[in-house]
């Protein structure tokens, strides 16, 4: 079974899918059980979803 560190490190991967189905299913196994993990896959889920919902604005020229 993985530990938080290495969940943290490979956290991307996870969340894309691009892993292993027997390391997809360690991970969802540790992430549903450890508090931290959780509570870290939860924010960064959101982080994802908050970028992906901006919109760039065009920012104003320089100041003279």
């Amino acid at each position: 079974m993985p530990e938080c560190k290495e969940i943290f490190e490979t956290l991307s991967m996870y969340l894309d899918r691009e892993m292993s189905p027997e390391t997809l299913e360690a991970i969802e196994a540790h992430v549903s059980d450890c508090k931290p993990c959780v509570e870290f896959v939860a924010s960064l889920r959101r982080s994802i979803e908050l970028c992906r919902k901006h919109e760039p604005v065009e920012l104003p020229g320089p100041l003279d």
